[in-house]
């Protein structure tokens, strides 16, 4: 690790690591799976094999025996002795071989136990230390442990930092611009987000020219879907408020609502088409969720204050009643269609239960003789 990227990376992190000492533990986020161990760099540097998973008795043993007693509790999935061994070997034998070695598997089995700050404090030290090859692998688990614990702007920098290598796979600067797009987002930078995931799907299409085979299309369709998520979140935001502006302005700021609604659509959609399961399906519930919001915002806004006497009210939300369901009908055939899909390839997890309880909710609202009316202003 070159001294340029030592100064611009370390102090980050002490810092965030400071900062993310008042979380507590390793915690969930909205967006988990984003980061999922399938689609990151592989580790294989520092694979943990199997061993016999005897209890751990550690008193007394040497570097090499506490090494093979924390790789054999690994491969057990007794993750408290792996730690417990590769710990007291950090501590106990500083000038070890396996010191670095044990650092970096004390990190990555306090991560998977879900305790992100202890992971950091094995591996931060090691990015001032390795190569560049370990160093990689190193600060991907750094990224992941961050991001989890919602340190999005030092998992961001980080990101940068690791772009940076001329050396990196193809693949892999792809995942590191969507991660880094995805940080950035949940830090509120959207442009920024912008950016990376545009860049992440245009090298998505420069390589797959040159060779299909070895693109990982799962890597665009997190894209999509992300860049999805920048829209979904402006249309959000863009508030209609009839009681407060007259109908031609009222007009302009749904018209402006429904080219952000088509916006996010539009990525979700592409993101389906390119057949990664566990994006299909995220996409398709965000499609779902889009109109359904669009149906929530407009009845429960207020009457239009411009409205005349009664018989324009009546023939107003008569208009309305019509325009909602047809809201409705598209969030349902948005769910009905993800849902489909997910039992066709069975899928389960969050996703399924997300998709099944939003079709619910909907086909309740459509049952309903008359849907919800904004209330009288």
């Amino acid at each position: 690790m070159t001294p340029r990227v030592q100064a611009k990376v370390m102090p980050s992190l002490i810092a965030a690591a400071l900062l993310l000492g008042l979380l507590g533990g390793c915690r969930g986020h909205g967006l988990a799976g984003l980061f999922r161990s399938s689609e990151t760099i592989e580790l294989e540097p520092f694979e943990i094999i199997g061993g016999d998973p005897d209890s751990l008795k550690l008193a007394g043993l040497n570097d090499e025996e506490l090494f093979q007693k924390g790789k054999a509790a690994f491969a057990a999935h007794e993750l408290e002795n792996a730690a417990r061994a590769f710990s007291l070997l950090v501590v106990a034998f500083p000038e070890s071989e396996l010191y670095e070695l044990a650092r970096y598997n004390a990190g990555l089995s306090f991560e998977r136990m879900g305790e992100c700050l202890t992971a950091l404090d094995f591996y931060v030290p090691l990015l001032d230390t390795l190569d560049d090859r370990h160093w990689l692998n190193t600060a991907y688990r750094v990224v992941e442990c961050l991001y989890l614990l919602e340190g999005f702007t030092e998992a961001a920098d980080l990101l940068e930092v690791i772009l940076e290598f001329d050396t990196l796979p193809a693949n892999d600067r792809m995942i590191a611009l969507v991660q880094q797009g995805v940080c950035l987002l949940e830090a509120g930078q959207e442009h920024e987000a912008l950016r990376s995931l545009q860049s992440a799907l245009g090298r998505y299409h420069i390589e797959r020219r040159r060779d299909e085979e070895v693109i990982d299309t799962s890597v665009a369709a997190r894209a999509q879907y992300h860049l999805g998520e920048v829209y979904r979140r402006r249309f959000e935001r863009a508030r209609l408020d009839p009681a407060t502006t007259d109908l031609e302005t009222l007009a302009d700021d749904i018209e402006h609502k429904a080219e952000l609604l088509l916006s996010a659509q539009g990525h979700y959609l592409r993101a389906i088409r390119m057949g990664d399961a566990y994006w299909a399906t995220a996409s398709g519930h965000q499609v779902g969720r889009l109109y359904e919001e669009l149906y929530r915002q407009i009845t429960n806004a207020r009457l239009p204050v411009t409205l005349g006497g009664a018989a324009e009210r009546v023939a107003y939300l008569e208009l309305l009643q019509e325009e909602m369901r047809v809201l409705l009908k598209k969030a349902l055939d948005a769910y009905e269609a993800t849902l489909a899909a997910v039992e066709r390839v069975g899928i389960k997890g969050a996703w399924r239960g997300r998709i099944e309880a939003s079709l619910e909710r909907v086909q309740s609202l459509l049952l309903e003789d008359e849907p919800p009316r904004p209330p009288s202003s």
